[in-house]
């Protein structure tokens, strides 16, 4: 089980603000100068909840306190509604995480692993709120977060703090930033110290799935 809480607590994009000092994400072109502002929470989270579909590519840096050096991986992320994610790291291991309605499936160079998220509530937990945060479920977010929104001219920032166990025990604090109705940063404190920052290269929020690509995107990993 720690296997599959270690590639969840890596898992949380798109995209991770380093608001500490750490490097910041790099604006797509034009994109954030353009966008409307957003004012407030039930805005971001309408337009959250207007995506159907995602495709993106991130780069994510992990810091633990016992590695001197960060631990670097770049990949693919997608989201289908409802409840669908998946991602997947090339570089510079294989793996791939796809979370499901009611399964998780895990595969890395250990094999393919599933795992039924009513029995394991100690995963499901932390995989629900990434859909939910995609989803842009506020009533589900709020019984599990304790939720700050501050917008602002350059754009908004989102902290999630997790007021229920296991999620508590887990992870400190989950910080999205972004402008308009895109995320640029998310960045995840775990109770140990240790970060998780993503940082999205790319993105496609109006991505459609085929039945086919759904199929070989969302269902267990081959």
């Amino acid at each position: 089980m720690k296997r599959a809480l270690a590639l969840l607590l890596a898992l949380t994009a798109p995209a991770l603000a380093a608001p500490d000092g750490g490097p910041q994400p790099t604006e797509t072109p034009a994109a954030a100068a353009k966008a409307d502002p957003i004012g407030d929470l039930a805005a971001l989270l309408g337009a959250f909840k207007a995506v159907d579909g995602l495709e993106a590519r991130f780069t994510e840096e992990k810091r633990m306190a016992l590695l001197a050096a960060p631990l670097r991986s770049a990949g693919a992320l997608y989201y289908a509604r409802p409840g669908h994610l998946r991602r997947q790291i090339e570089t510079p291991r294989p793996a791939v995480v796809v979370i499901g309605p009611e399964t998780l499936w895990l595969k890395d160079e250990r094999g393919t692993e599933t795992i039924d998220l009513a029995a394991r509530r100690d995963v499901a937990a932390f995989a629900e709120s990434l859909v939910l945060i995609f989803a842009g479920d506020r009533a589900k977010l709020e019984a599990t977060y304790t939720i700050a929104f501050t917008p602002g001219a350059d754009g908004w920032t989102l902290a999630l703090t997790p007021k229920v166990e296991p999620l508590s025990k887990l992870v400190s604090a989950i910080r999205i930033t972004g402008r308009g109705p895109a995320v640029e940063a998310i960045r995840v404190v775990e109770t140990s110290g240790d970060t998780t920052t993503t940082r999205i290269e790319s993105a496609d929020p109006t991505r459609r799935f085929t039945p086919a690509e759904r199929a070989a995107l969302f269902g267990p990993p081959q």
